[in-house]
């Protein structure tokens, strides 16, 4: 993903959403702590994707390592007693 970071043009006019820019830094700093943390199931998710030409149906296994791998690192399963 390193590669694939870019600026964002924004139009010369003025005339762009202030609260799209917000959504664009979200989202990109939740893809930097995808990569940072899941890495490695991140990884295969993407080449899952485009082996498999963005099917999603056909990248579930992957989807799943990194949604689980996410959610571990995220905390969102730990019960009561484990925090």
């Amino acid at each position: 993903m390193a590669e694939e970071r870019k600026t964002v043009k924004l139009p010369e006019n003025g005339q762009h959403e202030p609260h799209g820019e917000k959504v664009t830094a979200a989202v990109l700093k939740t893809l930097r702590e995808v990569e940072t943390h899941c890495g490695e199931t991140y990884s295969a998710y993407k080449k899952a994707l485009k082996k498999n030409w963005h099917r999603i149906d056909e990248t579930r296994k992957e989807q799943a390592a990194l949604e689980d791998c996410w959610r571990q690192y995220k905390g969102y399963n730990q019960t009561q007693e484990d925090k």
